[in-house]
C-alpha cells in the first residue's frame, strides 16, 4: 500500500503509520478544540433531549386543554337549554297562575251569586214559616 501524504509534516495534524495503521496526531490546542466542540455537542444534545420532554408535554398539555374546552363548552349548551326550559316552564305556570286565578274569580262570583240567592231562599222560607 502506498501512502498518500496530504498533511504537512511540519505542522498538526500529521498522518503517523504504526504496524501499517494510519493514525491522525493532533497538538494540544486541537485537542482542546475538540473537547470544546464535544462538549458544545453533549450540551446541545442535552438541550435538543429537554426540548423534546417540553414539546411532549405542551402537546400534552393543549390536548387536554382542548378537551376540557370541548367539555365546557357541552356544559354551557346543556345550561343554555336548562335555562331556556325553565324560562318556558316559567311561563307556562304564570299562564296557569293567570288562568287559575281568572276562575278562581268567577267562583267567587258564583259562590257570592248562590250564597245571595241562599240567603234570600232562607229568608224567604223563614218568613213564609214565621207567617203559617
Amino acid at each position: 500500500m502506498i501512502s498518500n501524504l496530504s498533511f504537512s509534516q511540519n505542522g498538526y495534524p500529521k498522518q503517523i503509520v504504526i504496524n501499517k495503521d494510519t493514525v491522525v496526531a493532533i497538538d494540544m490546542q486541537q485537542v482542546k478544540t475538540l473537547n470544546l466542540l464535544q462538549l458544545d455537542y453533549t450540551e446541545c444534545s442535552e438541550i435538543k433531549n429537554a426540548l423534546i420532554v417540553k414539546i411532549k408535554e405542551d402537546s400534552i398539555l393543549i390536548s387536554k386543554e382542548r378537551e376540557y374546552e370541548l367539555l365546557l363548552s357541552n356544559r354551557l349548551e346543556i345550561q343554555d337549554k336548562i335555562i331556556m326550559n325553565d324560562n318556558m316552564l316559567y311561563k307556562n305556570l304564570q299562564s296557569d297562575l293567570e288562568k287559575s286565578n281568572k276562575l278562581y274569580k268567577r267562583e267567587k262570583i258564583k259562590v257570592g251569586i248562590f250564597g245571595g240567592f241562599s240567603a234570600i231562599l232562607v229568608g224567604i222560607i223563614t218568613t213564609l214559616l214565621i207567617v203559617k
